[in-house]
């Protein structure tokens, strides 16, 4: 927020003016659109229009670093709760034998 915040002052189109790290929600919601990578490119042309090229190197740290948090969390929930579903299973197997 601190890198891009009150920056983005361009005439967009459309939705365009939601895309921005103004305050802390529509960070969050930026955040999250880069890692879903749902028109990331127009918020790194904005962040690069505004400061420098060298924002692009925040852009792709934040997808490769969050995209991988987010798959190692995925992993470990469905990992999780399938060792959950088996363990319940088998004990509901050795009650009944």
């Amino acid at each position: 927020m601190h890198l891009f915040g009150c920056k983005f002052k361009f005439l967009l189109e459309n939705d365009m003016w939601r895309k921005n790290f103004d305050n802390p929600t529509w960070s969050m919601v930026t955040v999250f659109q880069l890692l879903t990578q749902e028109d990331w490119n127009y918020v790194l042309y904005n962040a690069m229009a505004a400061s420098t090229a060298w924002s692009a190197i925040y852009f792709i740290v934040t997808i490769i670093l969050g995209k991988n948090l987010f798959l190692n969390v995925l992993v470990s929930i469905v990992l999780h709760n399938f060792q959950a579903l088996v363990s319940a299973f088998c004990s509901l197997l050795m009650v009944h034998f």
